[in-house]
């Protein structure tokens, strides 16, 4: 982590730095040699050129910043990732649905096995489906970094589309732990009656 850290300051700000104090030392030492003065070279060359010079530094600065966040969210958007996932052994049962964050999610739980008498639902395991649905037209949304940070939901149906803060997995282990709490619920009122 910390090599990381240092290597994205070397390559936006330490090289562009160096760069720039580079020229003017090389022009400094030219100088000292050609005319016996360090500054005498520096002093001859117009105010406008020196601006252009901090213009293009300024400007390689900000371009090698906007290059690395881009290729930073390049990274993120591809679909390489790598994960564990355990499926339940007889697979999952529907169990609902829940509109949160403007997005519909899906609600399983492991389906019991096929022996079991039990109708009563094994809400330990309760997962929201990744990737939620659309609040129109029930498409699965697509979700991409943006570029100023946060994620972008598309529908690619219909015209649904919003900026969120957090990546809708995250928002996928809330909405399971409401989901949780709504099957604990329905299991103690049907323990009562």
């Amino acid at each position: 982590m910390l090599k990381t850290v240092l290597e994205k300051i070397i390559d936006n700000f330490v090289f562009p730095l160096v760069v720039g104090i580079f020229l003017p030392t090389i022009i400094s030492v030219v100088s000292k040699f050609n005319t016996g003065n360090w500054f005498n070279y520096a002093k001859n060359i117009p105010r406008i050129y020196w601006i252009v010079f901090a213009a293009i530094i300024c400007i390689w600065l900000l371009a090698s910043i906007i290059y690395r966040r881009k290729k930073l969210v390049d990274e993120l958007n591809s679909d390489s990732l790598i994960g564990f996932y355990a499926v339940p052994a007889y697979g999952w049962i529907k169990v609902g649905e829940i509109q949160y964050v403007e997005l519909v999610w899906n609600i399983k739980v492991p389906a019991p096995p096929p022996w079991s008498d039990s109708e009563s639902l094994n809400t330990n395991r309760v997962e929201a489906d990744t990737p939620p649905r659309c609040p129109k037209c029930k498409t699965e949304i697509e979700q991409s970094s943006s570029f100023w940070g946060g994620y972008i939901w598309r529908c690619v149906a219909c015209d649904y589309r919003k900026k969120s803060k957090e990546s809708y997995y995250k928002e996928a282990k809330r909405v399971e732990k409401i989901a949780k709490r709504e099957l604990e619920k329905q299991t103690e009122n049907e323990s009562r009656n």
